[in-house]
């Protein structure tokens, strides 16, 4: 006798048998569907850390092929501005007595400016030859700098009223 013969002679006793009570949870904990999971705080741990590396990483890949669009004659114009913005925030650190709050603060002003910059280098890889993007990023370090420069002016300012009390 084979299954469909089976079934069809018990056909009355299959409609009137119910299954155990925990038939159902028995058979999803075997097929491995248990909806009673929760996210443990390690899960969401891992799922959140391969969140971050993922986003890192592409975020560095972007700005990494950004740096290489830029035109040659432009690379000359950022190391120039770059060494300047560097020295000059080199000497605000460095001759002025400021305290980690300040020169936190300064960082935090000069890494908003960059934001902008980034922006447009990731523009300058659309339209490599627009010359509005590449003024525009040079604009970024122009702003740079000329804060850097109304820094360093209130600094020595400042000291020198310092000066003239004592």
């Amino acid at each position: 006798m084979n299954i469909e013969e089976y079934i069809k002679q018990n056909k009355q006793r299959f409609d009137i048998i119910e299954p155990s009570n925990n038939h159902l949870q028995k058979m999803k904990q075997h097929l491995g569907l248990n909806n009673n999971k929760i996210l443990t705080i390690t899960d969401f741990l891992k799922y959140a850390s391969i969140f971050f590396i993922l986003l890192t990483s592409v975020y560095l890949l972007i700005n990494k092929n950004a740096e290489n669009c830029l035109p040659k004659n432009f690379k000359e114009t950022q190391a120039y501005y770059t060494n300047l913005v560097n020295k000059k925030t080199k000497k605000i650190i460095s001759e002025y007595s400021l305290s980690k709050q300040k020169i936190n603060i300064i960082k935090k002003e000069l890494t908003k400016i960059d934001s902008t910059y980034n922006l447009s280098i990731n523009d300058i890889c659309v339209n490599p030859n627009n010359d509005y993007v590449i003024n525009s990023l040079t604009e970024q370090y122009k702003i740079k700098l000329n804060i850097i420069n109304k820094i360093l002016y209130k600094l020595k300012q400042t000291q020198k009223n310092e000066k003239t009390k004592i």
